[in-house]
């Protein structure tokens, strides 16, 4: 189901956002000393049923009594918080809610050949969602906690659908709407994702938050952001704001809505709806920015207070083993995270889990996310589509400082003589991206007038039709121990730029002017 993210104070305020805790036998608590009970969302009971089923038959030496319980991964924490003791001794959740466990003792560590197993056979991005401080605190079933485009391919083209304007305009074209929920925090900070925005949390000892640091006030990372959210709400009646839960069911050739942002839980109905002219797609770009969401995972954790903490850890592994995710998948089109799976055919042929890889690789991992974020996040971007925008009595700039004094401390960009640079480097295509990853090949030498340059091969790759596709880059600076890219804080002489591309094979002398924010690209004979 969608994850819909509450905070931790919110949690105390916003109780109507609360599912009681229903479940499929008799009461939501643990009390019967011979019995565990485990908690998932309403949309999986049948399947967790059947896994609580299967679990029995591969341990009949475990008498207890499981009982089966509602209790979403997007609620799980606000309904455990209440009282660990009184609630489940298995439980899913969302993995950006883990910390949130741990200040209130709630969440067991994994340890033994439980860890060995989760470590061994899920990928790394799964794993890390499940970890704190080095130590793992939940099984993984899922890294596909996202979100994308499903479009009807008679109305918007493949081509359409990666650009913002165009997908505008063929819906314009077509009188047909786009439904993309803004004034949801989740969605929300995709748009400063798209322009270098981030966020940083220090913890204490005890998960406390110790400080938070944003950077989504910066000059070139606020602003661009609100102009690109502004291009829905200037698009009138084309948008439609509004959770795509709620209008699912308009995405169909007889509905109005022809593209919808969402995740995976929506697939079924759009896809019935679209039947033939079905299609997903990666979140567009705008303004030659690409959008990059929130990545994240789902898990079954082990309640700390269990009266039966070996049955509850054997029965969240089994939850989250291999032939559960598989079953998952099926039932559900819920992506394994389980490495052998991840790579089978069934998988690699679904078009939401290729959707999903794509957007890994730039999406923003959903981890520690500051508590203080949700509400700030869809407060402004609720004032930037308000119909009072133009005619608000405060800047963007003063907006923009709010929402940071909300999260958390500002980072403010750096004066001149504060740039301490230990070097310039490039990442692109050739390490997808990353600012940690082969950053030593692609380290740029120092020359005259602080140009910075390095030689390098390229070895382009052929797209279907044989053509070489062009490899995309651009230089990130190394401040000491920090990797930052150059585009994380405003300044004339910081501003971000566009990606630059090598469009042949070849080995090229690449020379970037940070001053000047330029390239000279040459090949070598």
């Amino acid at each position: 189901m969608r994850k819909r993210i509450v905070t931790l104070l919110a949690i105390v305020a916003v109780v109507a956002l609360i599912v009681g805790c229903l479940t499929a036998f008799v009461g939501c608590n643990k009390d019967d000393a011979g019995s565990i009970t485990v908690w998932g969302p309403e949309v999986q009971q049948e399947t967790l049923k059947t896994m609580v089923a299967k679990f029995k038959e591969a341990n009949p030496d475990i008498k207890l009594d499981i009982k089966v319980g509602v209790c979403g991964e997007n609620d799980a924490y606000g309904n455990v918080s209440k009282d660990p003791d009184a609630a489940a001794d298995v439980f899913a959740f969302a993995n950006d809610q883990l910390v949130n466990f741990l200040t209130v003792g709630a969440l067991a560590k994994v340890g033994g050949q439980f860890e060995t197993d989760v470590r061994n056979n899920n990928g790394a991005a799964a794993v890390g969602f499940a970890e704190f401080n080095g130590s793992l605190y939940g099984y993984p079933y899922s890294a596909d906690n996202t979100y994308f485009v499903y479009y009807n391919k008679s109305v918007v083209s493949a081509e359409q659908v990666k650009d913002l304007d165009t997908i505008i305009a063929a819906c314009k074209a077509g009188n047909k709407k786009i439904a993309w929920e803004v004034g949801n925090g989740w969605y929300d900070a995709a748009w400063f994702f798209a322009f270098g925005g981030r966020y940083n949390v220090e913890y204490t000892e005890d998960f406390q938050e110790k400080s938070v640091t944003t950077t989504f006030a910066a000059d070139s990372v606020g602003k661009p952001a609100t102009e690109a959210m502004r291009k829905l709400a200037d698009a009138g009646d084309t948008f439609v704001n509004s959770p795509v839960d709620s209008v699912k069911a308009r995405v169909s050739n007889t509905g109005d809505i022809a593209v919808a942002i969402t995740g995976s839980w929506n697939a079924d109905t759009i896809k019935a709806g679209l039947g033939d002219n079905y299609a997903v797609a990666e979140l567009p770009k705008v303004n030659n920015k690409q959008i990059a969401p929130f990545v994240g995972g789902k898990l079954y954790g082990v309640n700390a207070t269990s009266k039966h903490l070996t049955e509850a850890h054997k029965l969240a592994a089994f939850l989250a083993g291999k032939e559960m995710q598989q079953l998952r998948f099926e039932k559900h089109n819920i992506i394994p995270c389980n490495k052998e799976l991840a790579n089978s055919a069934a998988v690699a042929a679904d078009p939401i889990a290729q959707v999903i890889a794509k957007e890994s690789v730039y999406g923003v991992a959903q981890m520690f996310v500051p508590q203080k974020f949700w509400d700030p996040m869809k407060g402004y971007a609720q004032w930037v589509v308000g119909k009072d925008f133009n005619a608000a009595e405060k800047s963007i700039k003063d907006h923009l400082d709010i929402l940071n004094d909300q999260i958390g401390d500002r980072i403010e960009p750096l004066d001149e003589a504060d740039r301490k640079i230990d070097a310039w480097y490039l990442t692109g295509g050739m390490n997808d991206w990353s600012t940690t990853v082969f950053l030593a090949e692609n380290k740029m030498t120092k020359g005259a007038d602080n140009k910075w340059t390095i030689t390098k091969e390229f070895t382009l790759e052929n797209d279907e039709d044989g053509n070489p596709k062009p490899i995309e880059f651009k230089a990130i600076l190394h401040y000491g121990d920090d990797e930052l890219t150059m585009f994380t804080y405003g300044g004339t002489k910081w501003a971000d730029g566009d990606n630059q591309k090598i469009t042949a094979s070849g080995t090229y002398t690449i020379t970037f002017d940070p001053d000047a924010n330029t390239y000279t690209i040459k090949k070598q004979q």
